[in-house]
């Protein structure tokens, strides 16, 4: 697993609403990780795909963490860069 969960997919800066008073997070916490973004898309790729990872635990699990596994090695490539 990586080192970090990448940060927040889609981070919110600080919001002036004219009053002099800024919000760090006007839509919640931050919403997901980029780790989890990740996980997502590969999850996406990996349903989609004509044949689905196989294992011994119940094939909804091996899905789940072969994406993860695709999470955690992009964001390991990512922190080469």
């Amino acid at each position: 697993m990586s080192k970090s969960d990448g940060g927040p997919a889609y981070p919110q800066g600080q919001v002036d609403f004219g009053n002099g008073l800024e919000d760090p997070a006007p839509f919640g916490m931050g919403g997901m990780s980029l780790r989890d973004y990740f996980a997502g898309q590969a999850l996406a790729g990996i349903t989609s795909a004509d044949q689905k990872p196989s294992g011994c635990l119940p094939a909804d699990e091996v899905i789940a963490k072969a994406a993860y596994i695709l999470a955690d090695a992009m964001l390991a490539e990512r922190e080469k860069a």
